[in-house]
């Protein structure tokens, strides 16, 4: 059972027989409104450490006992508190292993569970968001998921531990909640992977949702503005000519497709316009270059899926083949994901 400090347990079982090594019985967790949260029946395992008083309803100390009725017991269980990130688990505990986590919302009190990666660059990155080959929730209609709509999908279950791919989008309240300072994304599908991290994206006071939704949708970029490429492999170099895919390796958000020509930057919205994050790209512009012709040519191929020429129905790099290659992973690969970590 997992819990934080201000929760009660309330007994549900009567077995009580005077006997201190009596550990069966069923309990529930509640929280300060007395909703349900979780139950565990004890099995007198070594890890039991939860020690209850149940003459005051409340968790008493370590090694203590409770009285009921006359007659002396002792029901430990082991209480594991709440981090609100995995990123300050980690920081709690250096030895915390990559896995599946319960932790809650300082916004709203929520809990959720999140994959915690505490290996890659440090440790601490907590996924928020997966956009799937076959998912359609990353559409351009539905782009207020990154921002101000709180609507979670998928479930971890679906994550295949063997390569961390999913077959489905997921996302959880950490998007809208967690304060982040930096960003990772990792694209893996069943034959290979790569990830890329950016640090110092937001000083640490901002979610990944607020950041992107104060970002201006649709706006014009200069090749050397975003964020730059802290760590991770190789996949976009800036290229001349037809050579590569992605001109560039800084990560941008709610990008407007220019197609190289600067001169669209005052018109409205182009096709191919993307939200969320993207990458500069190259698609029939001819060239990657450091100078005037920068092409944010189709920023949507290279996206989590949201394009504005194609509302209702979700693009981004894992629907593309072109894009998916040009990152250097095999185009062959099945349950092509792109996930999104804070930190």
């Amino acid at each position: 059972v997992f819990a934080p400090d201000n929760l009660q347990m309330e007994k549900l079982s009567d077995n009580c027989d005077g006997c201190l090594n009596d550990t069966s019985g069923m309990y529930s967790v509640f929280g300060d409104a007395g909703t349900l949260l979780s139950s565990s029946e004890l099995d007198g395992s070594p890890d039991a450490v939860w020690v209850v008083d149940f003459s005051s309803a409340a968790i008493s100390s370590k090694d203590k006992s409770w009285e009921e009725g006359g007659v002396r017991c002792l029901k430990e269980k082991e209480k594991k508190v709440f981090s609100a990130s995995c990123s300050e688990k980690y920081l709690s505990d250096k030895s915390s292993m990559s896995g599946i986590y319960l932790l809650f919302s300082r916004e709203t009190g929520e809990q959720f569970e999140a994959y915690c990666d505490m290996a890659t660059d440090g440790g601490g990155w907590t996924l928020v968001a997966v956009s799937a080959q076959n998912g359609n929730e990353w559409r351009w209609y539905d782009r207020a998921f990154f921002t101000t709509d709180r609507t979670t999908f998928g479930d971890l279950d679906d994550m295949q531990f063997v390569d961390n791919t999913f077959s489905t989008n997921y996302k959880n309240i950490g998007l809208h909640d967690i304060p982040v300072k930096d960003v990772m994304v990792r694209w893996a599908s069943t034959l290979d992977s790569k990830w890329a991290s950016y640090h110092s994206v937001s000083n640490g006071m901002n979610s990944l949702s607020g950041i992107i939704e104060a970002t201006t949708v649709s706006a014009c970029a200069a090749h050397n503005s975003g964020y730059p490429k802290t760590a991770g492999n190789d996949f976009g170099q800036l290229h001349s000519g037809t050579t590569g895919r992605y001109c560039g390796e800084r990560l941008y958000f709610n990008l407007k497709d220019i197609d190289g020509d600067s001169s669209r930057c005052g018109l409205g919205v182009s096709s191919h316009s993307t939200y969320g994050p993207s990458f500069n790209y190259r698609n029939n512009d001819g060239n990657c270059t450091d100078g005037l012709n920068n092409p944010f040519d189709e920023p949507s191929y290279t996206g989590f899926g949201p394009c504005n020429s194609s509302p209702t129905t979700q693009m981004g790099a894992t629907r593309n083949s072109t894009a998916w290659t040009g990152l250097g992973l095999s185009g062959s690969g099945e349950r092509r994901t792109m996930k999104l970590f804070v930190r």
